[in-house]
């Protein structure tokens, strides 16, 4: 399906839609990937594709971050990070979330997989996981990622209308 029901085509569709308040579906984002000469394994630009639909990716942590590691602008406009515990990757995603309150993409490159941080309480997050069919709300233990601790994060993507 040209990459409509890839984990990063979904989870681009969540945040933007979500960030700009106009519907994107995952059809849409694939769409723009395809017009571009690209199919689902293989990605136009992250940036360049998010810039389509009125948005930008931007640092979902300040540089003063104490888990701000360093924002990639050539790859994937990615917030690195500075965790070394699950309790510090969980600080990290709650105070990337009170930046971003409607959410933030969330990488695990080891599997690879992407999904969306969408809210938190005192004892989880809860994330929307594309990776699964009834994957809206679910804490990390319920996610796909079954061999992976949170403390296993990639990195972090926000995203922000131009």
């Amino acid at each position: 399906n040209n990459g409509r029901g890839y984990c990063w085509v979904c989870a681009y569709a969540m945040l933007i839609s979500d960030a700009s308040s106009k519907v994107v579906t995952p059809i849409a984002v694939a769409n723009i990937n395809i017009k571009k000469g690209y199919s689902g394994n293989f990605m136009s630009g992250h940036a360049s594709l998010v810039s389509e639909f009125g948005c930008k990716l931007v640092p979902a942590l300040a540089e003063d971050s104490v888990y701000y590691d360093s924002f990639n602008t050539k790859n994937r406009g990615e917030t690195n990070l500075k965790v070394s515990s699950d309790e510090e990757a969980k600080a990290a995603i709650i105070e990337a979330l009170d930046n971003f309150p409607y959410g933030v993409i969330v990488r695990y490159e080891g599997y690879p997989h992407s999904m969306v941080a969408v809210a938190y309480d005192e004892e989880n997050i809860y994330f929307n996981d594309p990776g699964l069919k009834t994957g809206e709300h679910v804490t990390f233990e319920n996610t796909c990622l079954k061999n992976f601790k949170l403390s296993d994060i990639s990195c972090i993507q926000a995203i922000s209308v131009k």
